[in-house]
């Protein structure tokens, strides 16, 4: 029954890790089996070796746990909160769970950390391929027919087996993951294949499009390079923006984009600005414990309406607040 109990949950996270570039479903159903899994394993499998759990630093995890408390008690106390709302709100903090749980399930499969190591950049390479390879085909492997070229004219955006959005800020971290370990020394005969992998993988992140990705992934690789070593810090900046100016060259739809991303009056940047000004404004109205965690978007109809900003309805956006410190200001308050 050990035996058995430890296979499955070895298959079960490492199902989890590989389903990370590749299925959301997979993401979920595969880090809560794994979680059950483990609590099953701490509860029965005599030869869970506890003095190595203790070799673990929970604290940067524990850190977060203030940040749940409160996350709870606003939305319990909120009046203004109906109690379905409440139970999606004590829903969303579930993370907390995984958070915890797997630095044990590192732990326990530290000797293959370097073997699953190659077999995931290879195969985030791999993705990589197949979403520069959608921007010019509109292929969906998934579906029959191409995708949307959503907004672009003869192009389509990368964005392999997720959403546009979904791909870009997910695997932006797994490219920076990549780029981190080029910078340090390791394996020179597998860096041969991981180089390539990370170039693959960041020219498909500039392919999304999305402008937001580019600054990002842009400032946080260069500043991991300067903790690193100043002199590969610059060759990734110049590598970085070489590759901008050769697409924004030769992609008519690439130099609009980057266009727009100084364009005051571009729509898409409108729509943002209205979409800040509505969330400053629902943080000021309800400025101690907010609307909910992530709730925001159900008061924004009537927010644009406060403000004046419905002359103009293609510049208004029902979404997300697109900036984490607006979003937990008008969820949460102070």
């Amino acid at each position: 029954m050990a035996f058995l109990l430890d296979r499955a949950l070895k298959v079960s996270f490492f199902l989890y890790l590989f389903s990370l570039p590749l299925s959301m479903a997979g993401m979920e159903i595969f880090s809560w089996l794994s979680t059950l899994l483990l609590a099953l394993s701490i509860l029965f499998h005599p030869d869970l070796k506890w003095e190595k759990v203790r070799q673990i630093n929970f604290k940067p995890g524990l850190l977060a746990l203030p940040f749940v408390l409160l996350l709870t008690l606003g939305a319990l106390i909120n009046d203004s909160i109906a109690w379905n709302k409440k139970l999606y709100i004590l829903g969303e903090t579930r993370w907390i769970i995984h958070l915890l749980g797997f630095p044990i399930l590192f732990l326990l499969y530290r000797k293959h950390w370097e073997s699953f190591f190659k077999v995931f950049t290879v195969l985030l390479g791999i993705v990589g391929a197949y979403s520069i390879v959608q921007v010019f085909t509109g292929i969906d492997i998934f579906r029959s027919q191409p995708y949307e070229p959503n907004s672009l004219v003869t192009l389509w955006r990368a964005k392999g087996f997720f959403g546009i959005m979904t791909y870009s800020h997910s695997l932006s971290m797994a490219a920076i993951f990549l780029f981190s370990a080029i910078l340090v020394p390791w394996d020179e005969k597998f860096k041969k294949i991981l180089i390539p992998c990370t170039v693959i993988l960041y020219i498909s992140m500039i392919l999304t499009f999305t402008r937001g990705t580019w600054v990002s992934l842009f400032i946080g690789s260069t500043f991991i390079a300067l903790l690193v070593d100043r002199k590969k810090a610059t060759i990734f900046s110049l590598s970085f923006l070489t590759i901008c100016i050769g697409f924004a060259l030769s992609l008519e739809e690439f130099r609009l984009r980057i266009i727009q991303l100084f364009h005051a009056n571009d729509v898409s940047s409108m729509m943002r600005i209205n979409l800040w000004k509505a969330n400053w404004q629902i943080f000021k109205d309800n400025p101690i414990w907010g609307v909910g965690f992530e709730q925001n978007s159900l008061y924004l109809q009537d927010y644009y309406e406060k403000l004046g900003l419905t002359a103009n309805p293609d510049n208004l956006l029902i979404s997300h607040s697109h900036n984490t410190y607006l979003s937990l200001l008008g969820g949460m308050g102070l």
